[in-house]
């Protein structure tokens, strides 16, 4: 059955109002009828099982019951990406969205090429915020990715308290394996854009709490390395097992 993202705002005690696209797509594409069933989803982890009571400009639909979203990886992972040339920060965000990324946070650093732009970082963040949501209904998320505004890589600060930091960086230290099988359930990546990130700024990740990983002796690029961490770091906490296993 397909699965329909509705903002909770939309929901009342046992009731749900579509809006938006989907009405189209539900009433022309699926010939949705009265008394038909659909799943939603509240955007928050939520998951609702639906009867359509009436059909219009907004679909009218009586919740039947609910449950809590079991997609969803019991590690919270924010990937911290230094913003590529081209479109390739797309693909980052489909990719660490489907992979279970939570949160993704576009930063500009020392050898980031893309040069900051108000106007266009707007546009640009109209559109990732798009794709992280398509993403996430593609591979039925219970959750949407936030996608923030771009900043200065040290802006993004430190890690939080329970929170494991970690930065992807050539001349890290340490075995990865043993680096990655340690994390708790909240971890933040930084990883970088061409040209990865600076000595300058390995060393500000270190003072700030991130530890420093290698990604092995292969120079990965950009777009290869945040979703290769993101699917390593979901494997190590068992979030590639099957449902029952978890």
């Amino acid at each position: 059955m397909a699965r329909y993202y509705v903002d909770s705002c939309n929901f009342a005690e046992d009731t749900v109002t579509i809006v938006g696209d989907d009405v189209k797509h539900i009433r022309s594409v699926l010939r949705g009828a009265v008394g038909d069933r659909l799943t939603l989803c509240d955007c928050q982890g939520t998951v609702y099982d639906t009867e359509i009571v009436s059909i219009g400009t907004e679909i009218e639909c009586r919740i039947l019951s609910r449950f809590q979203d079991d997609n969803e990886p019991d590690v919270r992972l924010t990937v911290v990406q230094a913003i590529p040339k081209g479109d390739k920060m797309e693909s980052i965000i489909q990719k660490c969205v489907e992979l279970g990324a939570t949160r993704i946070i576009p930063v500009y650093s020392e050898f980031t090429v893309v040069k900051a732009d108000p106007k266009g970082d707007a546009n640009k963040l109209q559109r990732w915020q798009r794709i992280a949501r398509e993403a996430a209904k593609q591979c039925c998320r219970g959750v949407i990715p936030t996608v923030e505004a771009p900043a200065r890589l040290k802006d993004v600060g430190a890690p939080a308290d329970d929170e494991t930091g970690l930065m992807a960086w050539e001349r890290g230290m340490g075995d990865p394996r043993d680096i990655i099988c340690s994390v708790g359930p909240r971890v933040r990546i930084l990883v970088g854009s061409e040209g990865g990130f600076s000595a300058a700024e390995a060393e500000w990740a270190q003072q700030v709490g991130y530890k420093l990983i290698s990604m092995g002796p292969r120079i990965l690029r950009s777009e290869t390395a945040g979703p290769a961490l993101s699917a390593a770091i979901m494997f190590a906490t068992g979030n590639w097992n099957n449902r029952q296993e978890r």
